[in-house]
């Protein structure tokens, strides 16, 4: 199955290069030479590089089996549906893999200081995207966890035939795993999410293993051969020369460009953190992406700080006026499950609507919009253009027919040749749920307020409010209820601090994810009791789970 959607490609001027600091070289000599890391250290690791990439995707496998079993690191590689994503888990292996073999390659110049800079400054509280933070200390865990499994591969490899060299390697790898944990770390402040100290989990260790042996075979072009299909997914003369359309193919998001007489396509996924690379600023033949400012050569998908690394890209063809791409024959991406019920015709699922994105629902377009849902007659009212299929700016929508221009919030017209405003619904967001309704004729000033009810307004991000006798927190735009005492002393967790998910008691410090309602720190033994919220509008109302 193959869908399309147009993009916005309006520059963004916050974004800048992101290369890593300029004095990264000048700082890796100066801890090289602290640590007594000398340039036959060098050249030993890369006399070692054939031993370790051997073992490689076997330490790739037993890290991420650990860190599946983790519950605190576990949560990054599931999808809101409680699935494993396959796709990110890959991608985060290929990326380990090409970090690890151009650090064997022992080519420890200016451009590899800034790459390993960026890396540490991309996995900061001031580098990473707030909703999908990972703690400071699993980066330097993991330089911990490389160090100690690459010292074992020397001592079972080289030991028994080379004493001197295998002493010489395991020296020279501990001076370089010095220098590294000082690059990542001075970039490194206070970290914002707790332990957890949650039980592990079982993993399939021989699965994860599998996916990590094929992530690196993938890195290194050697891959086993697999079956190429041809897709058409649009037609040429809607994709002008300096733009571009994002398309999805078997389940994958590819980015289609037109680009200096050119065609190129790439997958929409970026190294980093899997962001919406394609999506972003092009600047000659630079795009980069929105998430973190990771930046690419759209002529052949390479990362400008790594050339080795590359995003997935694909042959583009033009036949008989159509765009052809030549794409991996493969199963599509399982999709989140339906709900247990069956969706009524005027709702949707909240998660198939990304910040940005919008959806037909009948004949009413669903907009969201940085995390807030907006509800408008599908129909442009100059030519009855289908405005799910415009590009969305912000909280305005542009009719692909003429390019009339409203306000999604309120159906104003903000540029013609349309003068009529649209015709707005509300949106009622229960759980997982969207579902549109009717205008109603009373406004949210005007009714009173039920015990149950508060204002959006009233509960800012990374805050909480007091309703009746629950706690109400809202969790980077995510509101979540809790009973507001403590079950230890009855303490106010709405005056607790709000630190992610975790709120804690001001009276004897106890912790809760607000979340799940489960302990996370004593001295409370027991869980709190959780409550659904409903977000009708700008109200929100409280529920019993």
């Amino acid at each position: 199955m193959v869908q399309g959607e147009p993009v916005n490609t309006t520059p963004h001027s916050n974004i800048a290069a992101k290369q890593g600091a300029e004095d990264a070289g000048k700082y890796f000599r100066y801890m090289a030479d602290f640590v007594g890391f000398r340039p036959e250290d060098a050249d030993v690791i890369r006399r070692t590089k054939p031993v370790i990439e051997q073992h490689l995707p076997d330490i790739v496998g037993k890290f991420y089996a650990h860190l599946l079993r983790y519950p605190p690191t576990r949560q990054w590689f599931f999808r809101p549906d409680g699935t494993l994503d396959q796709d990110y888990l890959e991608l985060r292996m290929r990326h380990l893999t090409n970090f690890w073999v151009r650090t064997a390659e022992g080519n420890f110049d200016d451009e590899y200081a800034r790459y390993v800079d960026y890396v540490g400054r991309a996995h900061t509280s001031h580098g990473a995207d707030p909703k999908i933070y990972i703690a400071e200390r699993y980066v330097i865990g993991q330089v911990g966890f490389m160090s100690h499994a690459i010292s074992n591969v020397i001592m079972k490899e080289l030991h028994p035939t080379d004493p001197d060299f295998a002493f010489r390697a395991e020296e020279a790898w501990d001076n370089l795993m010095m220098v590294l944990l000082e690059m990542l770390s001075r970039a490194y402040g206070a970290e914002r999410t707790a332990e957890t100290f949650e039980a592990l989990l079982p993993v399939d260790i021989d699965a994860v293993k599998r996916m990590a042996l094929a992530a690196f075979d993938i890195e290194q072009g050697e891959a086993k051969p697999i079956v190429l299909k041809q897709v058409a997914v649009a037609q040429a003369a809607d994709i002008p020369d300096g733009e571009r359309k994002i398309v999805t193919v078997d389940g994958r998001s590819i980015g289609v460009f037109h680009h200096n007489g050119r065609w190129y396509a790439l997958r929409n996924s970026c190294l980093h953190r899997g962001g919406p690379v394609c999506t972003g600023p092009l600047d000659g033949d630079t795009l980069t992406c929105p998430w973190h400012g990771f930046q690419y050569d759209i002529t052949t998908g390479e990362f400008l700080s790594d050339r080795s690394a590359c995003l997935d890209s694909y042959a583009v063809a033009i036949d008989n006026g159509r765009v052809v791409l030549t794409v991996p024959d493969v199963q599509p991406v399982a999709q989140p499950p339906t709900p247990a019920r069956t969706l009524k015709d005027d709702e949707f699922l909240v998660d198939a609507v990304l910040p940005g994105s919008s959806t037909l629902v009948g004949n009413v377009a669903v907009f969201n919009i940085e995390g807030t849902f907006y509800a408008t007659q599908n129909q442009c009212t100059h030519k009855l253009g289908p405005l799910n299929e415009g590009p969305l700016e912000g909280c305005i929508v542009e009719c692909p027919w003429h390019g009339s221009k409203f306000d999604v919030r309120t159906g104003q017209v903000m540029l013609g040749p349309a003068k009529e405003p649209l015709k707005t619904y509300r949106v009622v967001i229960d759980g997982p749920i969207g579902r549109v309704e009717e205008q109603s004729t009373t406004s949210t000033e005007a009714r009173t307020m039920q015990d149950n009810e508060f204002a959006l307004s009233d509960v800012p991000p990374d805050s909480a409010l007091l309703v009746g006798n629950v706690a109400v927190f809202n969790v980077d735009g995510k509101f979540c209820a809790t009973a507001d005492e403590c079950t230890h002393k009855q303490g106010p967790l709405s005056d607790g601090e709000l630190d992610g998910e975790v709120v804690t008691c001001p009276y004897h410090g106890a912790q809760f994810n607000v979340c799940t309602g489960k302990v996370l720190r004593g001295p409370a033994e027991k869980d709190v009791q959780t409550y659904r919220v409903v977000i009708d509008g700008e109200i929100g109302r409280i529920e019993n789970a």
